[in-house]
């Protein structure tokens, strides 16, 4: 489907989450001037119910385009097909549990790409409840890897502070959370589209950590606040909460982000600085009475699940 160009399009990827696609939709329209932004919703190969549903209820909305795709092929392919069919100045990608909750959200965000080298704008997160979401982070690495693992501040201490999230206000963050985030055209002219062997997970980290390799800034913007319902898109916040074992996608994308941006021999270093954290933990617990555990299988998973190609 090829749409009329716009000036921002919005790209909602619905997999089964009609209800929550259509509360998405509307966000944007109430809180946007229509002549400028055109929403793209993907249904990414849901259940007729769900696809019914906005069918329904998009039909006779101006500026809002269902585009059906007959598979789910992942995050990363729902959206470049929402990218793909419209030609626009700037890209919005907003999960279907995700929404805009002021008219200033839009503009603060685009004030940013003032400054030629922006690539990528994201907005401060809060939960159902207000309480804020963390949606800008370090690179993952083998530091990353064993402060995750082992679960202590000493180690955070030791390796200067290098956990995954940033919570502080100085540190610049080198990726942000494609949950709701702003893309200029040109960081996709210049570097492609989100690769798609990422089905779920690590494919925002992977796109960031190619555009500063590229030249383009990432800008945090906690000036502006949008709502990220937890958990309501994806259950693997839970399934970490539960220390329940992890889905295989996980995995194959955890695999793929080390091979794609660093090399093997850094992937295996990863895996063994993550168990070395395991074993800390381990000892912690038991000298310590610590409850500090790690999902279920974790251990043999990362190395299990090694096929960077396998898309779930």
């Amino acid at each position: 489907m090829n749409l009329p160009s716009t000036n921002i399009a919005v790209v909602i990827v619905n997999y089964n989450t009609a209800e929550l696609t259509i509360e998405a939709t509307y966000s944007v329209l109430r809180n946007t001037d229509s002549k400028d932004v055109v929403v793209v919703v993907v249904d990414n190969g849901s259940r007729p119910d769900s696809r019914k549903a906005l069918v329904s209820e998009f039909d006779q909305l101006e500026n809002v385009y269902l585009i059906e795709s007959k598979t789910n092929g992942g995050f990363s392919s729902g959206n470049n097909i929402g990218i793909s069919s419209i030609d626009a100045n700037y890209y919005v990608l907003l999960n279907s549990d995700a929404q805009f909750l002021s008219k200033d959200t839009l503009p603060l965000l685009m004030s940013h790409f003032e400054e030629k080298e922006t690539g990528l704008v994201g907005p401060r997160l809060v939960d159902q409840e207000g309480t804020h979401y963390v949606s800008r982070f370090r690179n993952h690495s083998w530091k990353t890897e064993l402060i995750s693992a082992a679960k202590t501040s000493l180690i955070d201490r030791l390796l200067g502070n290098k956990t995954i999230a940033i919570t502080d206000n100085d540190t610049p963050p080198e990726w942000l959370s494609f949950a709701f985030v702003v893309i200029r055209k040109e960081v996709f002219e210049d570097i492609g589209l989100l690769d798609e062997n990422f089905f779920l997970y690590f494919e925002d980290a992977d796109f960031c950590f190619r555009s500063q390799k590229n030249g383009w800034s990432l800008v945090y913007c906690d000036r502006v606040t949008g709502l990220h319902k937890r958990g309501k898109s994806s259950n693997l916040k839970t399934k970490q909460a539960n220390l329940s074992r992890l889905p295989k996608y996980f995995y194959y994308s955890r695999t793929r982000y080390f091979l794609q941006n660093y090399s093997k021999p850094y992937l295996i270093i990863a895996n063994i600085a993550w168990h070395t954290g395991a074993l800390i933990s381990w000892l912690r617990r038991l000298t310590m009475n610590s409850n500090h555990k790690q999902n279920k299988r974790m251990w043999r998973d990362i190395w299990t699940f090694s096929n960077p190609n396998n898309r779930g």
